[in-house]
């Protein structure tokens, strides 16, 4: 009898443990719903999520008679969601997009564009670079391809678009127009009418997908405002006539720098404005 009691005792012991433990985990898990859960839930999602922000695009720098002094270009990131392409439609048509990107860019032959496009298509990669920093013209040639015409929604071709900023005379006036920098000095009249130029930024949910990719939520995007462009009294002819008189005389005389301001007397307007310093290496540099 002593040794059945005894058997009993430890029986109803371990069960109590048991029990005990359970409603420890219970009590637990209530609390961390009721009082941490808001929290971790909230550190879960912004680990999940991110909040990108989308530049506006630049106003543009004109002459006084409209050609174009300093401009920004689109550029474009293509990516591509291969788990939404139905297999048939691949299967179909991926030998005649792989030409016609071979076509376009002329990096790589049709059948290396093959293998990639199909390496990507089996793995059923979410956010798969194609390409990055195209052109427009580019940009519209790949969504006019096949598979990717469908859609994002079944052709799974994801855009991404940004800007360069950019100078169509190269160096002339480039001094005067300035330079605009995220994280240095900003000179010229890109500092000046900076408010002006620059307009409002607008910013895009990204969500860490498999891979730890990010990707866009459709939907999520608060569009940018675009800045606004100004006008300025350089002719760019007197422009380039100055430069060139400026850069003779500085190399004639083994100048350090020099400047040229040509103003319009009847007006006050200043038609042309030239800042030249000799480099290390000899040649004169706005």
């Amino acid at each position: 009898m002593n040794v059945k009691r005894d058997i009993r005792f430890r029986v109803y012991v371990a069960f109590t443990c048991v029990c005990l433990f359970g409603v420890a985990i219970i009590v637990k898990a209530a609390m961390v719903q009721v009082k941490e859960g808001k929290e971790l839930r909230a550190l879960a999602t912004e680990m999940r999520t991110n909040n990108t922000v989308l530049p506006a695009e630049r106003g543009n720098i004109y002459t006084e008679d409209g050609l174009l002094l300093c401009s920004t270009i689109p550029q474009f990131d293509l990516h591509v969601d291969y788990s939404v392409i139905n297999a048939d439609t691949f299967r179909m048509y991926v030998d005649t997009l792989a030409g016609a990107m071979a076509h376009l860019f002329r990096d790589s032959r049709k059948s290396v564009y093959r293998q990639r496009l199909e390496a990507s298509f089996k793995g059923k990669e979410k956010y798969s670079l194609l390409k990055r920093n195209l052109a427009y013209y580019q940009y519209q040639a790949v969504r006019s391809f096949p598979i990717f015409n469908k859609g994002k929604a079944r052709g799974g071709l994801i855009v991404t678009s940004k800007t360069k900023r950019v100078n169509p005379y190269g160096m002339l006036a480039y001094r005067t127009i300035g330079l605009f920098r995220e994280n240095a000095q900003t000179i010229g009249l890109e500092s000046t009418f900076d408010t002006i130029l620059h307009g409002q930024n607008g910013n895009r949910l990204d969500r860490k997908v498999t891979g730890g990719v990010w990707m866009p939520v459709e939907g999520s995007e608060i569009e940018p405002r675009n800045g606004r462009d100004i006008v300025t009294t350089i002719d760019i002819g007197i422009q380039d006539v100055a430069e060139h008189a400026l850069w003779s005389v500085l190399k004639q005389y083994e100048c350090q720098y020099g400047t040229v301001v040509v103003m319009e007397v009847q007006t006050g307007k200043i038609r042309a404005l030239v800042n030249l310093g000799r480099q290390k290496d000899g040649s004169y540099w706005e």
